[in-house]
């Protein structure tokens, strides 16, 4: 039976390794990084996953992947991509930086209604969360021009998107002390030069009023932590 989906999964230990069930879906660790994990890949899509996940109802989204035909395919939060996306795409350890490279090769993107998968939360860390975003949004700056109508949107809605978190969980980090205002600061500051995304920042900011968070020098109050915190469980 063909595949119809490779789900590479990178960035789990030996001990949580498993095999799936379903014949149209395989799954591929990224032992020795993702280009190397795509190579590999048989299925006609492929997600790339670092989080822990469960198989829910799959068999209607297996039955969708069978006959559709874009390059990308938007479900439930998550996305799958076709292989070739990722021809030229510089290896990175970092699974949202490399997807968003191969989505800049994309040329159409289908919006799907399922849910086949559970997903845990996502691990967060600054240095690389900051190093990924810088690059990811210079490049989106850089080839933008060029997107489709669809997949401009698409990217610009992922990149916003994580933009979002990265903010919340940066402003979170900053009261705990564990991050500095001065990074931040660095990081807003570079994060101008595309004002495009630093605009829609603002506007799609759900925390509060970023212009005046920056004023105060990216400090919050108990209370607004703990608002963020209850957005991040969301």
């Amino acid at each position: 039976m063909k595949k119809l989906l490779s789900i590479v999964v990178y960035g789990q230990s030996d001990g949580e390794k498993t095999d799936t069930i379903y014949d149209q879906i395989e799954l591929i660790y990224a032992d020795g990084g993702l280009q190397s994990a795509i190579k590999q890949a048989k299925g006609k899509y492929i997600l790339i996953e670092d989080r822990t996940f469960l198989f829910n109802d799959v068999q209607p989204f297996m039955e969708a992947l069978d006959t559709a035909t874009q390059d990308i395919i938007r479900f439930n939060g998550r996305n799958a991509y076709k292989s070739h996306l990722f021809k030229g795409v510089a290896d990175k350890d970092d699974c949202f930086a490399f997807c968003t490279f191969a989505a800049f090769n994309a040329k159409t993107v289908g919006y799907f209604e399922y849910a086949p998968f559970t997903f845990s939360a996502a691990d967060w860390n600054y240095d690389k969360e900051e190093n990924h975003l810088l690059q990811v949004c210079g490049e989106f700056k850089r080839v933008k021009a060029k997107l489709s109508k669809e997949v401009y949107s698409f990217t610009f809605d992922l990149i916003c998107d994580k933009l979002l978190l990265f903010y919340l969980h940066a402003l979170l980090a900053v009261r705990a002390k564990t991050v500095s205002a001065e990074q931040l600061s660095e990081f807003d500051k570079n994060l101008k030069d595309e004002i495009v995304l630093y605009l829609a920042l603002d506007k799609r900011f759900d925390g509060g009023k970023l212009s005046k968070i920056r004023k105060k020098g990216f400090k919050i109050s108990y209370f607004t932590a703990r608002r963020y915190k209850k957005l991040l469980k969301n």
